[in-house]
């Protein structure tokens, strides 16, 4: 198995950095728009966007070095994205307002709490539907996307 893999393990490493770049500008512009007190999941939306695009970008000419087709990519990554801007809303909605309605977790994300020294529960929230995304991301560009 470690064979039909390897020749696609350095690709997958660029994946996740550039992706990780993306995810950083995300991360950073959704912190940036609680703190301007837009609703958490307006800012979970408006923040998928400027990560969807810096991620396009990064994947298509770095990662995937697809230069060519760029409607053609475009319009299969948007409908992608537009599914994973879904699955993020409801993974956000359900960890902070169906999760966080249970005493232990408003426990762990209390500010005195370690974690919630750290950080707060929509950026957790958030992080974890960056990750679960990512998760799949990678085989669907790879053989979806920029093909």
């Amino acid at each position: 198995m470690y064979q039909r893999i390897k020749p696609h393990l350095p690709q997958f490493l660029f994946y996740l950095v550039s992706g990780g770049s993306a995810a950083a500008i995300e991360l950073t512009s959704y912190k940036v728009m609680l703190l301007l007190g837009i609703h958490y999941l307006v800012g979970a939306v408006l923040s998928s966007f400027l990560g969807l695009l810096s991620a396009f970008l990064f994947h298509k000419y770095f990662v995937f070095r697809k230069k060519e087709q760029v409607m053609n990519h475009a319009i299969r990554y948007i409908i992608l994205q537009a599914w994973n801007i879904v699955a993020q809303t409801v993974i956000v909605f359900l960890i902070v307002d169906v999760a966080g309605s249970f005493a232990f977790v408003q426990a762990i994300f209390q500010p005195d709490a370690l974690v919630g020294s750290l950080l707060s529960i929509e950026v957790f929230a958030k992080i974890a539907s960056i990750g679960t995304t990512v998760s799949w991301n990678f085989l669907l560009y790879k053989y979806l996307v920029y093909v």
